[in-house]
């Protein structure tokens, strides 16, 4: 049975990417209730390592920029912060995240963020996003915003694990995504992959690539 409410969804584009490419996630969220949501907060604290909370991260490097969209002008205010990632309460209704729940206790235990505008573009050094949607949600309606980030300096075997939470304000339950991870391979297998048209076992002028395979 679906839950009656908010709901949220993590999703990664590919569970994969090469060194030092992009990677991009969508960030879902739906109104399943029966009435609408007049507005809606979404925080997103980007993969760092030893995160409490999505312990799967272990890479190295960094991100070297983004972009985070659709932002529609006059429902959609973004923003970016470089604060460090554990003085970032991740709960929406903290009071330096624009709620009203006080920063350094309960359910917001840490310092709080310091937030900056943006159109959408996410700098270097950017440790999370906060979107808030001034139009909310109709009843049994959703979105989906587009998060792309460049990565730099990883390594193969690197594991980026995300997650995000979202409130509808005025509600007081802040709903957490689940975890979702993107890999830099380990290994990966090359070649090339023949019809042995002549039978002899081994790579001949006669024998002809077959592809694609791989």
């Amino acid at each position: 049975m679906v839950p009656v409410g908010l709901l949220v969804s993590k999703l990664a584009d590919s569970p994969f990417i090469e060194l030092n490419a992009g990677m991009r996630w969508r960030l879902g969220y739906a109104n399943s209730s029966g009435a609408a949501f007049t507005s809606m907060r979404v925080i997103d604290v980007l993969p760092w390592n030893n995160d409490p909370v999505n312990s799967g991260n272990q890479f190295d490097g960094g991100f070297s920029g983004g972009q985070i969209g659709p932002l529609a002008v006059g429902e959609h205010l973004a923003f970016t912060t470089n604060s460090a990632p554990a003085d970032i309460n991740r709960n929406p209704n903290c009071v330096s995240n624009g709620g009203s729940l006080p920063d350094g206790q309960g359910a917001c235990p840490a310092q709080g963020a310091q937030w900056s505008p943006t159109g959408g573009t996410i700098p270097a050094g950017t440790t999370a996003i906060r979107i808030d949607d001034l139009n909310g949600l109709p009843a049994n309606a959703g979105q989906t915003l587009t998060l792309d980030l460049s990565t730099q300096g990883n390594r193969a075997g690197n594991v980026y694990e995300n997650s995000f939470t979202a409130v509808a304000p005025g509600e007081s339950l802040a709903v957490a995504t689940t975890k979702v991870q993107v890999r830099v391979p380990a290994a990966e297998l090359r070649g090339y992959v023949y019809a042995d048209f002549d039978d002899n076992g081994s790579p001949s002028g006669a024998d002809r690539g077959i592809g694609p395979c791989c």
